[in-house]
């Protein structure tokens, strides 16, 4: 898996040297892997529509919301949770037997090139499960390992090499496309080791498999789909409950604030007529026009907070190439922005993804990162020296301690205790993902505690 040299020709296309071109984008890929597999998804993105199409003329427009009634939820889908639930519903669900792909491959299979046949195929083969990583590498992916079957993937996964840490667990498809492997829908709640521990085993005991690795067939049962999904909206639910004091921010309109990243593509060819339908957008004013790229920002007249406001700007857009890069600061800006563009621009442009983030984790992030830095600008070696002194008599006497997280068992009395084991398992996870946030020079070796326990991370579950 070679990185691509900062002078060799960008994979991109462009005919460019990497260096000048997608480089500095940091949502760009750094591998030719990474290159391929998001090549592979943007074209995935193009079947899932055509198939939709094709479904909603041979099985009728209910069908979608028909799929979605068989979760049989008690609260109302997030819209964030489509990147789950879309790929759920076209590539697993069944409708009438089969799934609206697999209808749509036994009418269309012998029109599509080889390419497209393998790239909806490796979406059917792929399962819905619980995947802890196991390893990051920024600006390049995530290795994974799925806690029912055991499998292991490295995801090519550019944004989630960023903001995934070790031992997350995530809820979600990996598809194994030609030479390299891709996520194929995430749950956009990531989980802690200990709070995805119960959803782990409430699957093992639905499946009827405590310890063996459970065969990768098994769970593409749709039912068992149900069940996880089910069971993780329930565990996220319960982590945003106890996460309730942390702040609510709203823009100016009283939309929750999240910074939304829309991407559309286009013909590079009609990069002048799109500019001149953009520019024709009610509020919209070019800002800046290069050779490669032009800015515009929309606007609209006054605020709804600030009285002396003569407007409010509710959107950038971004063109460059055959992209566009539309940044909004709430789902509703981007959603009512989305439709103007496509009412704008029609068949022009297409949408290849959205990215969110939450400026309320992006505070916490900083927050720690200067306490962080603040820590380490003057490191004291004394200091830490006592530290880690500390830590290593805590933790020495924390093994013999009852711990309410392991239902009052000791740690050490949990690692001889089937039951508790695996549980155990997750909490020193916990310890190493809080331990990674700390200073190096104050960190505990939490290899310590493995090693004094006779446990290891790749711990399988428990004989009970």
């Amino acid at each position: 898996m070679a990185l691509i040299g900062r002078n060799d020709p960008c994979p991109c296309g462009s005919g460019r040297k990497f260096k000048h071109c997608c480089h500095q984008d940091r949502s760009i890929p750094t591998t030719p892997e990474g290159f391929l597999a998001r090549r592979l998804n943007s074209r995935e993105n193009e079947l899932f529509q055509e198939i939709v199409a094709w479904a909603q003329r041979h099985l009728g427009r209910g069908w979608w919301d028909e799929g979605r009634d068989d979760l049989g939820l008690d609260a109302p889908l997030e819209e964030l949770e489509d990147q789950l639930i879309l790929p759920w519903l076209v590539y697993h669900h069944p409708v009438q037997g089969a799934t609206p792909a697999e209808r749509y491959l036994a009418e269309r299979a012998h029109r599509l090139p080889a390419e497209d046949r393998a790239i909806i195929e490796a979406q059917q083969n792929a399962w819905l499960s619980i995947w802890e990583v196991t390893e990051v590498r920024p600006g390049v992916g995530v290795g994974v390992r799925d806690l029912l079957s055991a499998q292991e993937r490295f995801v090519h996964e550019v944004s989630g090499s960023r903001s995934l840490e070790r031992w997350a667990v995530i809820l979600g498809y990996a598809a194994d496309y030609p030479g390299v492997h891709a996520f194929a829908g995430l749950h956009p709640s990531v989980l802690r080791p200990m709070e995805a521990d119960p959803v782990v085993r409430a699957a093992r005991a639905r499946l009827g498999v405590r310890t063996r690795e459970v065969p990768p067939a098994r769970l593409r049962a749709p039912e068992l789909a149900v069940a996880l999904i089910r069971d993780w909206r329930a565990a996220a639910q319960e982590r945003a409950t106890r996460a309730g004091a942390l702040p609510r921010l709203c823009n100016t309109d009283g939309d929750p604030l999240l910074f939304t990243k829309d991407r559309f593509g286009f013909p590079a060819d009609e990069r002048s007529e799109i500019l001149r339908r953009l520019e024709g957008l009610e509020g919209a004013h070019r800002d800046r026009d290069e050779p490669t790229a032009a800015v515009i920002t929309c606007s609209k007249p006054g605020n709804a907070v600030h009285s002396s406001w003569d407007n409010t700007t509710i959107a950038r857009l971004e063109i460059a190439g055959d992209a566009l890069v539309v940044e909004t600061n709430s789902l509703a800006r981007a959603d009512a922005m989305r439709a103007r563009i496509e009412e704008a621009c029609g068949e022009l442009v297409r949408r290849v993804g959205r990215e969110t983030t939450d400026p309320v984790e992006l505070m916490m992030r900083a927050k720690d990162r200067q306490k962080t830095e603040a820590q380490s600008a003057l490191p004291d070696p004394g200091r830490q020296a006592l530290v880690r002194e500390f830590l290593d008599r805590h933790y020495e006497s924390w093994i013999d301690q009852e711990i309410p997280a392991l239902g009052g068992l000791t740690p050490r009395e949990a690692s001889r205790r089937p039951a508790a084991r695996q549980r155990l398992v997750a909490l020193l996870k916990e310890f190493e993902q809080h331990e990674a946030r700390r200073p190096e020079g104050e960190r505990y070796e939490v290899q310590k505690l493995w090693a004094a326990l006779g446990l290891s991370p790749e711990e399988k579950p428990a004989r009970v």
